[in-house]
């Protein structure tokens, strides 16, 4: 699959995450189920697209710890690499999705707990 392609498929999943958050406010216990399943396949893509950064990366960086001469600068450069932007922006998503498959699994529980007449 070529670059853009890559990226249309990467900013459709975004989309789609966006759109089951957004969903999730509203959604009932059994739909909140489904969401987070979604979800976390969601995140289970964007997690092997940051594997196959994070391989990546072990060489770039060696390679620019020996051109550049120090870790910081190798770090700096990495950080200003299409491929470093990349992992950033991975971070973020898969870090946001984790955030809210957690509110959804608490959310889960409390109307479980109502049910049972906990709270």
């Amino acid at each position: 699959m070529d670059e853009k392609n890559l990226q249309r498929e990467a900013q459709a999943m975004k989309d789609k995450a966006e759109k089951l958050i957004d969903e999730s406010v509203s959604a009932s216990p059994g739909r909140l189920s489904e969401i987070n399943v979604e979800l976390t396949s969601i995140k289970a893509f964007f997690s092997e697209k940051m594997d196959n950064i994070l391989v990546f990366k072990a060489d770039k960086l060696e390679e620019l710890r020996i051109e550049l001469k120090t870790s910081a600068a190798a770090n700096s450069s990495w950080k200003a690499l299409k491929e470093g932007k990349n992992e950033i922006l991975l971070r973020g998503i898969i870090g946001r999705i984790k955030d809210q498959v957690g509110v959804i699994k608490q959310r889960i529980t409390v109307k479980r707990d109502e049910s049972f007449g906990s709270y």
